[in-house]
């Protein structure tokens, strides 16, 4: 199975929005309601991936001609500087959530508030995410890309099926929030056994990588 750009997207985009909207209105018995609050939470939490997006090509443009060791060094780069650079960003919005998601929606969308609160981890942990499956795709390995979205995938299902019925979309942001924890984490696992990619080289941004982001942004 060959992966392009388009056809992850559409991967993405299906297991973190149709995938859950439809666990949420077979097990929901308020389901329209809970669709309602759950997506306007999810869509404005995902804006974070919208973000991602955007400094993702700075890094990773022209990774499939880089030597692994480059590789390596890249993906180890941009978890750094975007875990820098929206760390202080991520909280503020976390603390200003209410008044965030009234101003957008309406006050009509309260119940959305600690679905939001909630689902915006699972966004952000889903970001770099994001950065692996780009490095997966540099590499040459599209299977990779279908084995972390299938063990995310499943336990979306997993998960939903046993705490949506009790707990309705505020249960399913959990879900949500958990599983691409552990996808994270396995993929995380994956990197830095196959590829070498270090855990603890993606947490404190470096003057050169200050640097490297200024260059290419004036590019």
């Amino acid at each position: 199975m060959i992966l392009d750009g388009n056809h992850e997207k559409r991967c993405v985009y299906f297991l973190n929005n149709e995938a859950m909207n439809i666990i949420l209105g077979f097990f929901s018995e308020q389901n329209f309601t809970e669709i309602g609050y759950f997506s306007r939470a999810f869509k404005t939490g995902a804006l974070l991936l919208v973000f991602s997006g955007a400094i993702k090509p700075i890094f990773f443009s022209k990774l499939a001609g880089l030597p692994k060791n480059k590789k390596v060094l890249q993906l180890e780069r941009i978890q750094r500087v975007w875990l820098t650079l929206t760390i202080i960003p991520f909280f503020f919005i976390l603390y200003y959530s209410e008044p965030i998601i009234v101003t957008l929606f309406s006050n009509a969308f309260l119940p959305s508030v600690p679905i939001f609160q909630i689902s915006i981890f699972g966004s952000f942990f889903y970001s770099f995410l994001m950065f692996h499956i780009g490095f997966y795709a540099g590499n040459g390995l599209p299977k990779y890309t279908v084995i972390i979205m299938g063990i995310n995938l499943l336990l979306i299902i997993i998960g939903g099926a046993a705490i949506v019925p009790v707990f309705g979309a505020l249960g399913l942001a959990y879900v949500y929030t958990f599983s691409i924890l552990i996808t994270l984490c396995c993929s995380q696992y994956t990197c830095h056994t196959r590829f070498g990619v270090s855990p603890k080289n993606i947490f404190f941004m470096s003057k050169n990588d200050v640097e490297y982001l200024l260059s290419n942004i004036r590019k």
